[in-house]
This record gives C-alpha cells, sequence and structure tokens, in this order.
C-alpha cells in the first residue's frame, strides 16, 4: 500500500501528523491542571526539613534537579524526587531548601528537547541515505554505459 504514495502524498501525511500531535500538545497544556500542581508543591513542606512558622513563604528559585554531592549525601529534600527549590519565610528571611515535583513546563521543555534532537537525527539519516541512494545510481549508471559500449 505504501509503495503507491508519491512522495507529495507522503510528505503531506507527515505534515499533517506533525501539526496535529503540535495541536494536541499545545491544547493539552492549555488545559491541564498545572496551576493546581503548582499550588500543591508551593504548599507541601516536606516534615523532615524546617518550616516557615507563620506558613508564609516565598520560592526563590524554582524546581531544579539536585547535584551529584546532594543526591550522595543523601539530603532529606531531595530523597523524595531528585528536585528541590528554595523558599524563603517571610517573618524572619531564612532560606531552606525543599522537595518539589517536576511541572509541566519542565516535562514539556524536556519532550520538545527531545522532539528536536530526534528531528535532527532524522533529517541527517535522511540526507546520508540520499546521498548514499544518488552513488549507487550512479554506479549503477556507469555500469549500464560499460556494458553498452561493450556491446553486451
Amino acid at each position: 500500500m505504501i509503495e503507491f504514495c508519491t512522495k507529495k502524498r507522503m510528505a503531506f501525511v507527515i505534515l499533517l501528523l506533525i501539526s496535529l500531535s503540535v495541536i494536541t500538545l499545545v491544547l493539552e497544556s492549555r488545559w491541564s491542571d498545572k496551576q493546581t500542581k503548582e499550588l500543591q508543591s508551593i504548599t507541601d513542606f516536606d516534615s523532615s526539613n524546617h518550616s516557615c512558622k507563620s506558613g508564609q513563604f516565598k520560592v526563590k528559585t524554582g524546581c531544579k534537579l539536585c547535584s551529584r554531592k546532594e543526591l550522595r549525601t543523601q539530603m532529606s529534600y531531595c530523597q523524595k524526587t531528585g528536585y528541590k527549590e528554595v523558599v524563603e519565610c517571610e517573618n524572619d528571611g531564612r532560606l531552606y531548601s525543599r522537595s518539589c515535583d517536576l511541572t509541566s513546563d519542565m516535562e514539556e521543555r524536556s519532550f520538545y528537547i527531545f522532539e528536536g534532537a530526534s528531528f535532527v537525527i532524522g533529517i541527517a539519516a535522511y540526507s546520508i541515505v540520499r546521498q548514499r541512494q544518488k552513488m549507487l545510481d550512479h554506479m549503477l549508471m556507469e555500469k549500464v554505459n560499460r556494458q553498452i559500449a561493450a556491446g553486451v
């Protein structure tokens, strides 16, 4: 069945699938419960970590991957998820690290990096295959020309 498709049809179908995937991702990210997850990660302190007495704090640095040193020393805030964020208590100004979950923004960024890398690898593979095909076609034409010249 695929042998009967022209290059234009194949390109059209591939572009259609890519555009549908992008549209689906955009709609899904807009309808997700991102705000609910972020609010939950802000209000849940790690029980083994210090907490603000008033419960009021500001997030100083967003959710980031814990360093290897923190993971090796088994810091309590890195053991749960492997990610941490730094918060500042508003009443005394102290800085604390706490565990946090991956946000959908971080997951989306990782997904787009993966898709971009896959696209680049696909384009490179396609160009190599096209170059090899041209070389084989050229070798075949030379062989045919030699056979014709020899009178076979």
